[in-house]
């Protein structure tokens, strides 16, 4: 069933399992979790299957190379006849759960609606009708008491969507956002970068762009270099390919004689060219 939503838990980051997929595939945390997204996504519009896929599939969908390996052998996934099978999919996303999960929605619609019923009568309640002055030889026009003309009463306020409406429908644009950042990674550009990351292209240019006393200095900024790499990657999740990449550290090397701190002032320019938010469309 094509269902707009998932249930993901907010300690997933956290599961050791998820550390140790992104250990195995040197990716950042936040990276993993959202190649988890995509790749659940479509295991629960197939009843916890993914059709003909292959662990490489995974890796293209995800954007990291080596996940699907990694996700086979921690058990999240195993290879079936027809391809990858989610374990323990009706315990944790289909069946008890996904009823479980609509009748509380349809309880909260019900509750909206009947809010909604109530705020119209309670607004067509206070509206009465008003004698206007006449004189004479004038027809007078039937007017209410907030100045509208009979028959084109005053439309009542709409009222506020509910916050489970709300996230939902934050659900649903998270979802075609990470949907949409799947196919364009399936840009050679995004794909050359995403490679490049995976290949230390990251470390390799800091090291081979600033001097011997600076590099005395990146060995101790191990973390700073790390933020970057993951930057750089959340950046490819949304889009951005090598050459975008690489004209920004180009533009880095001309002035590294004046930078004092290289991984947080690439950062810094990461930032200021390419917004961070995982997720969000890319211009």
């Amino acid at each position: 069933m094509n269902r707009p939503w998932l249930r993901m838990q907010k300690s997933l980051p956290d599961h050791p399992k998820v550390v140790q997929i992104s250990e195995q595939t040197n990716t950042h945390v936040a990276h993993v979790v959202g190649g988890l997204l995509i790749i659940w996504g479509v295991a629960d519009n197939n009843d916890g299957r993914l059709p003909y896929w292959t662990p490489e599939n995974v890796d293209r969908a995800a954007g990291i190379p080596g996940m699907g390996d990694a996700l086979v052998d921690i058990g999240w996934l195993s290879e079936g006849h027809s391809g990858l099978l989610v374990k323990d999919y009706e315990q944790w996303m289909g069946g008890k759960v996904h009823a479980k999960d609509q009748a509380a929605e349809r309880k909260s619609r019900q509750r909206d609606a009947e809010r909604t019923k109530s705020v119209t009568s309670s607004v067509t309640s206070s509206v009465t009708p008003v004698t206007p002055n006449v004189t004479a030889g004038s027809r007078p026009s039937p007017v209410t008491s907030m100045g509208h003309e009979a028959g084109h009463p005053s439309p009542s306020p709409s009222p506020s969507p509910s916050r489970k409406q709300q996230s939902e429908e934050k659900k649903k644009d998270e979802i075609s956002r990470m949907r949409a950042a799947a196919r364009r990674r399936e840009d050679p550009e995004v794909q050359a970068l995403l490679e490049w990351v995976s290949r230390k292209g990251v470390n390799k240019w800091f090291m081979s762009t600033f001097d011997d006393k600076l590099k005395i200095r990146l060995a101790n900024q191990d973390r700073g270099i790390a933020d970057v790499e993951a930057y750089i990657q959340r950046a490819a999740v949304r889009g951005h390919g090598k050459r975008e990449v690489m004209q920004l550290l180009g533009e880095v090397e001309q002035r590294r004689n004046q930078v004092q701190k290289p991984p947080q002032y690439v950062l810094a320019k990461l930032r200021e060219r390419i917004p961070d938010g995982i997720g969000a469309p890319c211009s």
